[in-house]
């Protein structure tokens, strides 16, 4: 229980640092948007999986922020050895989360659902 209480707080602060770097240091502006959303370590710190979210919907926007993340990689492993003292210094690993697009969509879907709804209730008759 103490490890993955530690892993947690690590995880969280890798998460954050990252955040720190892409929103004020980082130098191509594309990164800015940027959000990282969580991180996934493995247990012996090696790995870690970056969850980060696009501010664009566009889907050659959500490419190239993958790409340029890439391409930054070996800076923010550096900035973060610098940040964050820490037996092994994890390999980076981006993917897009898109956990938020899904859930403005199911919200969006019960929106058109919802109307619906009210107007048959609306339209019974109450005793």
């Amino acid at each position: 229980m103490a490890l993955h209480s530690r892993l947690l707080r690590v995880e969280e602060l890798v998460a954050h640092t990252l955040a720190e770097l892409l929103l004020k240091e980082v130098k191509d502006e594309r990164l800015r948007m940027a959000n990282v959303t969580h991180v996934k370590i493995s247990k012996d710190l090696r790995h870690a999986l970056v969850a980060v979210s696009c501010l664009s919907d566009d889907a050659a926007d959500r490419r190239e922020l993958l790409a340029g993340l890439e391409r930054a990689k070996g800076w923010l492993r550096h900035e973060l050895g610098q940040r964050v003292r820490m037996k092994y210094l994890p390999d980076l690993r981006f993917v897009l989360d898109t956990s938020a697009a899904y859930a403005a969509h199911i919200e969006e879907l019960l929106h058109e659902a919802l109307p619906e709804e009210t107007s048959r209730a609306d339209a019974e008759p109450k005793d």
